[in-house]
């Protein structure tokens, strides 16, 4: 059965289409192999495709968009690791952009869970590509935000 067919029998065929565009590429990505190069891409390029077409519909909800965003920075997270030198370090400040993007958001406008989420990975990355300037805004928001540092 094919994932579109397994969306269509989770979801129905009158559901939102961006929420079975979220299941699908919610599949692909999970079912991502970093030791498999040609599959992983062929499948994070499928996923960045549903994420892509979900940020640009009028029927997904801020907090679905949100998750589609946070699902193209593990795409390009992944892609990292697949990556050498300056293209992973490339790919983890893309990855980097759109945690930003969630994570400045106003809080009214895209769910906590999100915008907490994507602080934390925000800072991680952040860590791992050494900005230390990065690493203490998104901390002195995340304090302002939810009353504690990361």
């Amino acid at each position: 059965m094919t994932g579109k067919k397994i969306c269509l029998n989770i979801y129905g065929d009158g559901e939102n289409i961006a929420e079975v565009r979220a299941f699908a590429a919610r599949l692909l990505i999970r079912n991502v192999d970093t030791n498999q190069p040609d599959k992983s891409k062929f499948r994070l390029s499928k996923a960045e495709s549903h994420f892509n077409k979900i940020l640009t519909s009028g029927d997904a909800s801020n907090s679905l968009k949100a998750e589609a965003r946070y699902g193209l920075a593990i795409i390009e997270e992944r892609r990292a690791i697949m990556a050498d030198g300056s293209e992973r370090r490339n790919l983890q400040k893309k990855a980097s952009s759109h945690y930003r993007k969630i994570f400045y958001a106003s809080p009214g406008s895209v769910n906590v869970y999100w915008i907490k989420k994507a602080g934390i990975s925000a800072y991680k990355i952040a860590t791992l590509l050494g900005s230390e300037s990065e690493m203490e805004s998104i901390n002195k928001r995340f304090k302002l935000l939810f009353g504690i540092s990361i």
